[in-house]
């Protein structure tokens, strides 16, 4: 208990953390996005939540990248209490988090924002270099997983 009865949190219980990226294959213009997340929770607890999801007729894969930020916020305002919290936005596509867009519910709640840069297809050299793996597997088989209908002409 801090000083006049108020109970002070852990620093990083007011951070949401996400990642973004894209698969986008220029021949079928299928794409494939992928996301992880980590925040606490109204109960205190640490969640972490991936997602993926495939799109067609993608022109470009800068698009593809910020369909894929898009998407993961999505998914942030489904899955958190965005309330006096600092939202850290992560990609590997600078164009994308310069051209990212908050829902204007989220910003009216959010104590802050950053867009951060991450180096891509770095391996496992570090944390954020990790996750950015991660996402960019998540992103790789759904695209291919829609790759493959279209070829198959489904």
């Amino acid at each position: 208990m801090a000083a006049g009865g108020l109970t002070m949190s852990g620093f990083g219980d007011v951070f949401i953390t996400v990642f973004a990226d894209a698969s986008h294959c220029p021949r079928t213009l299928a794409t494939g996005v992928g996301f992880w997340m980590k925040y606490t929770d109204k109960q205190g607890v640490v969640q972490t939540l991936t997602g993926s999801n495939s799109y067609r007729d993608v022109k470009y894969p800068h698009l593809a990248e910020l369909l894929g930020l898009e998407f993961a916020l999505e998914n942030v305002a489904e899955h958190v209490d965005c309330a006096q919290k600092i939202l850290v936005l992560q990609c590997d596509n600078r164009w994308a988090l310069s051209n990212v867009k908050l829902p204007p519910e989220m910003t009216r709640n959010l104590k802050g924002f950053k867009a951060k840069w991450v180096k891509g297809h770095q391996g496992n050299k570090n944390a954020r270099s990790y996750v950015n793996e991660v996402c960019d597997k998540l992103a790789g088989q759904s695209m291919r997983r829609v790759r493959d209908e279209i070829d198959s002409g489904e």
